[in-house]
């Protein structure tokens, strides 16, 4: 099953845009008006199909779409998950099937007084709407299906603390539960662990989406090196702020490394792709 946007029937240019370090900050937010952004995608779109590609849920990667009108697709969860936002089909290439999270609630209760499934950005964004008298609490993003992204934190003062021995107590303890077949991982700039199938890779969509046509990308870290690689040759982008291993591999490619971070990076991209094949 292949997943295509109506009308899109002349070959085009498809282009993959991870999201977090991307196209928004730490803070999760543009780091250019969405006026400025939303014109360049928009002048973009008629050569292009601007697809979404991120680890994150489908609802959390629509919420930022809101904002944006892409005009390509959602893919979500690590490629687990492909949503088409003009047809509203949704699509899995999930091999493992729906987390369960009530399996996941059991065991983090072992570790844990309190455990919550929440929205990740209004945690990150306001950690005091969350305030509990219990000392220990796992925060889990409420929308995803295929994957798991558990927040562990402290309650200090009556909001809910990054804690890194608490942070790897909790990834410890995920990897004996759920390590034979999820692949568990922290991110240290947002204090959580990500389960995700093992095997799994955000690229393994690009290509059978793409057809025939040519392959860019635009990431910042290392799982997007996969992106890269099924990117057409020199048609790989990343931001300013972009960890040292990326930057190296898309200046060995040919790619372009954008003077500016985050939005503004990724405008410059679609400005490079425009100038360098249209």
């Amino acid at each position: 099953m292949i997943l295509v946007l109506e009308g899109d029937k002349m070959e085009r240019l498809e282009v993959f845009f991870d999201i977090d370090g991307c196209l928004v900050d730490k803070e999760y937010r543009f780091t250019v008006s969405p006026t400025e952004l939303e014109s360049s995608v928009g002048a973009s779109s008629s050569q292009m199909s601007l697809h979404l590609n991120s680890n994150r849920s489908r609802q959390s990667i629509l919420d930022i779409r809101a904002k944006v009108k892409f005009n390509g697709l959602v893919i979500y969860e690590n490629g687990q998950g492909i949503f088409n936002p003009i047809t509203g089909e949704d699509y899995t290439l999930s091999e493992v099937g729906k987390f369960s999270r009530e399996d996941l609630i059991k065991k983090l209760r072992q570790i844990s007084e309190q455990v919550s499934f929440i929205s990740t950005d209004d945690l990150m964004n306001f950690p005091e709407r969350f305030s509990s008298s219990l000392s220990r609490v796992m925060f889990c993003e409420g929308s995803r299906k295929y994957t798991a992204t558990v927040y562990p934190r402290v309650v200090k003062n009556g909001v809910p603390t990054f804690d890194q021995n608490y942070l790897d107590e909790a990834e410890e303890f995920l990897s004996k539960k759920f390590g034979s077949i999820y692949t568990v991982r922290v991110t240290p700039g947002y204090g959580n662990v990500i389960l995700t199938p093992i095997g799994a890779l955000k690229s393994s969509p690009m290509r059978r989406l793409a057809r025939t046509n040519r392959v860019a990308s635009f990431g910042d870290d290392i799982p997007d090196i996969n992106m890269f690689q099924e990117s057409s040759p020199t048609l790989m982008g990343c931001p300013a702020n972009s960890v040292q291993e990326v930057k190296e591999f898309v200046r060995k490619n040919g790619g372009f490394v954008a003077e500016s971070q985050y939005t503004a990076g990724a405008i410059e991209f679609l400005d490079y792709l425009n100038k360098k094949i249209f």
